[in-house]
């Protein structure tokens, strides 16, 4: 188990990092061993990275949703994780972005609207915290991506309120930039929102 946290965290910090190529060796380790072990948090947190890192790199999105895929399932046939979170981001939220994003990408809509609507089910049973950030931010994209601006705006305004009460910088900047450019949709100009931040 010491092994397994260790991986995943450099994997998280990878990824962090951007350094997509080490983050996926590190997930692919991990789901090794979950499988060698047949521990379902194990493979749970190996398939979300695996998934994750590979729509990242969006040469083999098939694999990105297989992986994505079996974690949702396994998430679903076990209530969730047993251990305690190994990440600052639950792998449900942590996934549902990504999967949503790679149906729409692989033109598989009915997934996708599928994906969206357990996304929006996931968000409203979330307390204030993190994940919350994380959801919010994520759903005002998916949002974003499906035209429907006005929804975007108003859950990416949330994120950032959230963001810069708790300092939740990770998020703030998506979900700023989401709610620009929604409300770019939204104003009816042909030009695109002024997002240059001037530099000293």
């Amino acid at each position: 188990e010491q092994l397994f946290r260790v991986l995943r965290g450099v994997c998280a910090s990878s990824i962090i990092a951007g350094d997509i190529g080490h983050a996926e060796r590190m997930a692919m380790e991990c789901l090794q061993i979950g499988e060698s072990t047949s521990d379902a948090d194990f493979l749970i947190e190996g398939h979300c990275p695996l998934g994750y890192v590979r729509w990242v790199n969006g040469a083999d999105l098939g694999s990105a949703r297989q992986h994505l895929e079996s974690m949702m399932a396994l998430y679903r046939e076990n209530g969730g994780i047993a251990k305690a979170l190994l990440t600052a981001q639950d792998p449900l939220v942590q996934s549902l972005g990504p999967l949503y994003l790679t149906y729409y990408a692989m033109g598989d809509q009915d997934n996708a609207d599928a994906t969206q609507a357990a996304f929006l089910e996931t968000l409203e049973g979330l307390g204030p915290g993190f994940d919350l950030a994380s959801a919010l931010t994520w759903y005002a994209f998916t949002m974003l991506i499906s035209r429907n601006y006005q929804a975007s705006v108003d859950y990416a305004a949330r994120a950032i309120a959230l963001c810069e009460e708790h300092g939740y910088v990770a998020f703030l900047g998506p979900a700023t930039l989401t709610h620009a450019l929604s409300r770019g949709h939204l104003s009816g100009s042909d030009e695109e929102p002024d997002l240059h931040v001037p530099r000293e």
